[in-house]
């Protein structure tokens, strides 16, 4: 069975390795950010950005998004800068999974998302 959760700060090597993995997927093109970044800008006094982690035996997947606001809308969203999912979870609904979560962890009450998505 697949569960989703909210990461904390024991997670940061995992967050870290799917955005190395992600990283790759894409090209490995860019420098993902260091474990202290992850840790001190995620899960400090003033988290930057949050997460969700899907897993069942093992790490599947994770979404890592932060407050976007629409000055159009003049409503609160949410921004995704990443969703992964394991080579061995997809087709298996781990991307809904993980927005889904997502939507019910954010605090701000998101009325729309904002999604960055890759070319490739």
């Amino acid at each position: 069975m697949i569960s989703y959760r909210a990461a904390n700060p024991s997670d940061v090597p995992t967050l870290r390795a799917m955005l190395q993995a992600l990283a790759d997927h894409d090209g490995g093109s860019y420098v993902v950010g260091s474990e202290a970044g992850l840790l001190r800008h995620g899960f400090g006094p003033r988290p930057l950005f949050w997460a969700v982690i899907a897993e069942a035996e093992a790490p599947l997947g994770m979404v890592i998004y932060y407050p976007d606001y629409s000055t159009h809308r003049g409503e609160a969203g949410v921004y995704v800068q990443d969703i992964y999912v394991s080579d061995a979870a997809r087709g298996l609904g781990v991307g809904r999974g993980l927005m889904a979560a997502m939507i019910r962890q954010q605090d701000w009450a998101a009325q729309f998302i904002t999604l960055g998505v890759s070319a490739e």
